[in-house]
């Protein structure tokens, strides 16, 4: 048995798995019902691992429409413990060591705030450097989850993970999503491969082609560069190395623009000004989303603490006067 297996398969650190993945969700049936017989799954469950039994169970499939519409496949929970030993033990340290710096989401420190601060860095330095004489690559991926093949993701895993035992864990994950094509949204696991997939172009986005002002979050990336002609012959690399990947841009999200346009990214555009100040206000999308969620929430026992949720949202970036204005209509709303 390889030392990582043992780590993974170690008691204790199943354990730590469950009571982590039980977070959140004690109030469920399924999770009731686990937690009652606690110990004695998690024996079964390592037995499973050890003798080479365990097989994942059926996924649990629905569709989301907040903020966009979604096919999530969620997880059992006895597969979310083994993914989650997994994940702390061994592979999240051993795959996100390979990511650039840039490579924004789904790690310990960064997300979505990272990422909006990370790209208002680059705006200030490249302002620095070259002033408003530039241009902004914005990129999107169709379909990203639903489209990438088991090959390619199993390809892209097997350069990053040297443990063969590990290895095969995460390629029965990937295999346990029906058909050929497509990584479920909804597990621990899966969020990792995806990002694995595309980071030999981050590497090659940053190394060869020497995009110093490049970040990614997930399948939404953007360069800024002060060479129009430049980005240009970047944009075919990056259309011809998706193709090579059976992948394809998002054709209306993915546009080339002069910095001095609004940039739109995680909810927010970004505007810089001439003196080099970033302004970040909320997405026209964004707005209008909030404002419906609101006006539909009116009066819910819920209702407060989406205010209070969209308040700490908008007050990311320079929206104090949406904040006021929100805020007006709904005192309106309640008198």
């Amino acid at each position: 048995m390889s030392t990582v297996k043992e780590q993974v398969l170690d008691f204790r650190n199943l354990h730590k798995a469950t009571k982590k993945a039980l977070n959140g969700i004690r109030w469920k049936a399924s999770a009731l019902l686990f937690e009652k017989n606690e110990l004695l799954n998690i024996l079964k469950l390592k037995e499973e691992l050890e003798n080479g039994t365990y097989q994942i169970s059926p996924y649990v499939e629905f569709t989301i429409y907040e903020p966009k519409e979604r096919h999530i496949v969620s997880t059992r929970l006895r597969d979310r413990v083994v993914q989650r030993s997994l994940c702390d033990n061994y592979i999240y340290e051993e795959i996100t060591k390979h990511f650039i710096y840039d490579n924004c989401a789904c790690q310990l420190g960064k997300g979505t705030d990272f990422a909006r601060k990370r790209l208002k860095v680059h705006l200030l330095r490249f302002f620095r450097k070259h002033g408003r004489n530039g241009y902004v690559l914005k990129c999107d991926v169709k379909n990203y989850f639903g489209s990438v093949s088991h090959t390619t993701a199993k390809q892209a895993v097997r350069k990053l993970i040297r443990d063969d035992w590990a290895y095969e864990q995460v390629a029965m994950i990937i295999d346990s999503y029906s058909g050929d094509y497509g990584i479920g949204l909804g597990s621990q696991v899966s969020q990792l491969i995806m990002l694995a997939v595309l980071n030999d172009l981050d590497h090659a986005l940053k190394e060869r082609y020497r995009c110093k002002f490049y970040i990614r979050y997930m399948d939404d990336f953007l360069i800024i560069l002060d060479e129009k002609g430049r980005l240009k012959m970047i944009h075919q690399f990056i259309a011809d190395y998706f193709k090579s990947l059976g992948l394809k841009l998002n054709d209306k999200k993915t546009q080339l623009f002069p910095i001095t346009q609004p940039i739109n990214f995680l909810g927010f555009d970004y505007h810089i000004t001439e003196t080099g100040k970033v302004i970040m206000t909320m997405s026209r999308q964004a707005k209008r989303r909030e404002k419906r969620r609101i006006k539909k929430q009116m009066g819910l026992p819920m209702e407060k603490e989406s205010f209070k949720a969209f308040r700490c949202h908008s007050l990311k970036g320079n929206c104090h006067n949406l904040f006021i204005s929100i805020s007006e209509k709904r005192r309106k709303l309640y008198a």
